[in-house]
């Protein structure tokens, strides 16, 4: 082997043996530097896509049969403390077996026993956080008694919600529909 060889094999061990040792040591952490001066501010970003519409605040109430049965004609939903009706849309649905959900108002024509054939409705009074069921017979010979065992669902949309009148009247004539619009539970 040659001196020019045997100089070139030490400057190249030198050389790895140093980078080893430079790159592998660490030494305490050193104070933070002064703050360094504010940059100018950026250009406005583009306008991103219109996010879906909020549900956070729609409430859905189901009762399984009225809270209050004093008035047979015309039984009571109590809505729970803390609900209001207040600046509200309200939709109700009603069942008797729990499995079809039908939109107030609605006329029982027939599959259902004749006793309960009627024109079934609701109506609420905003102060008593109450909503009433009303029953009446298709031939308008009185209300159709005992009906508090009706069970109902409402759902209680704020006006906040319904800005534009977004929904149709045949919207709400749907509860599945309703349902998966509001992401609301069985």
């Amino acid at each position: 082997m040659n001196t020019q060889s045997i100089f070139r094999t030490a400057v190249a061990a030198m050389l790895l043996t140093s980078s080893l040792l430079f790159t592998q040591c660490q030494g305490p952490q050193g104070e933070p530097g002064p703050q360094g001066e504010k940059g100018a501010t950026g250009d406005t970003g583009a306008t991103g896509p219109k996010g879906e519409t909020g549900t956070a605040n729609v409430i859905q109430v189901t009762w399984q049969k009225a809270s209050d049965r004093t008035d047979r004609s015309s039984p009571k939903y109590i809505l729970p403390s803390g609900i209001t009706l207040k600046n509200s849309f309200v939709a109700v649905y009603i069942t008797v077996n729990s499995v079809w959900w039908l939109p107030l108002p609605y006329d029982y024509t027939s599959g259902i026993s004749a006793e309960y054939l009627g024109h079934y409705n609701f109506f609420f009074r905003e102060s008593e956080n109450v909503i009433y069921l009303r029953a009446r017979r298709l031939n308008a010979t009185g209300n159709i008694d005992n009906v508090y065992d009706v069970g109902m669902r409402a759902i209680i949309v704020p006006a906040s919600i319904l800005r534009n009148g977004r929904y149709s009247a045949e919207f709400w004539q749907d509860y599945k529909t309703v349902q998966k619009a509001f992401n609301l539970p069985d």
